[in-house]
């Protein structure tokens, strides 16, 4: 296999550098080197630790990254940060970074968590960070809920959103429901998305926001005649 024109500790040093410095540098080594796309990848997946420790915005030079990987590359690529996760979570790394990689995925993300490796992949890389990936991942979710709820596997992902994102962000997607409510309810998999917000407000001891509290109450006879309707019901009321 032919070589990079640089040696693994000479390109790292540049790249190193560049990130304090600018992060065009770095982005642009991926297109002056269209034909090394699999080793510059292969480098930054094995480097991903590295990388996540030094300063600078790296949303830009991730957002480049991700464009690159087709949908096993970016599997290969999240294994290492879910194993990698926890040393950042730990206060080893620059929690920043990992923020930027999770913002640049965004356009990813339902393709990823739409199959069973790439959602719960995701879910352990939430459940490393808790509240700060899980508020971003609220953001991402906006405007997007019900594309997320009714996907088999990534309805686990937005749950595992639920269960660590502050109740505040959540209140974002709770104004979403007065058009999806009842699609939720009747949805198998968006029931449960729906179960889980419910969930999340009761754990905090917070009061359930009007609008959700509007729709629950005043559909409550038909909600518990229905049988899916019933599991929100008794979530409610538990």
């Amino acid at each position: 296999m032919e070589m990079l024109p640089y040696s693994r500790h000479q390109l790292f040093s540049h790249l190193s550098s560049d990130l304090r410095k600018n992060h065009l540098m770095c982005s642009a080594l991926l297109n002056i080197f269209p034909q090394k796309k699999s080793q510059l990848l292969s480098f930054f997946t094995s480097n991903i630790v590295e990388l996540m420790m030094e300063d600078g915005d790296l949303e830009p030079l991730f957002t480049r990254i991700m464009s690159f990987f087709d949908q096993q590359g970016l599997e290969a690529f999240l294994t290492v940060i879910a194993g990698s996760a926890q040393l950042a979570a730990a206060g080893n790394g620059n929690v920043n970074a990992m923020l930027a990689l999770i913002k640049s995925a965004a356009h990813r993300l339902v393709s990823l968590a739409s199959i069973l490796k790439g959602s719960l992949l995701l879910q352990n890389f939430i459940s490393s960070f808790h509240h700060s990936v899980g508020d971003i991942v609220v953001e991402i979710l906006q405007g997007r809920f019900m594309e997320f709820s009714s996907k088999a596997h990534a309805n686990f992902f937005v749950q595992s959103c639920f269960k660590v994102a502050r109740w505040r962000s959540c209140l974002l997607i709770a104004l979403e429901l007065d058009a999806h409510f009842h699609s939720l309810v009747k949805h198998p998999c968006g029931n449960y998305v729906l179960q889980a917000l419910i969930r999340r407000y009761k754990s905090e001891k917070c009061p359930i926001p009007l609008l959700l509290l509007s729709l629950i109450t005043n559909s409550r006879h038909t909600l518990s005649q229905d049988k899916w309707g019933k599991s929100v019901v008794y979530v409610f009321d538990a």
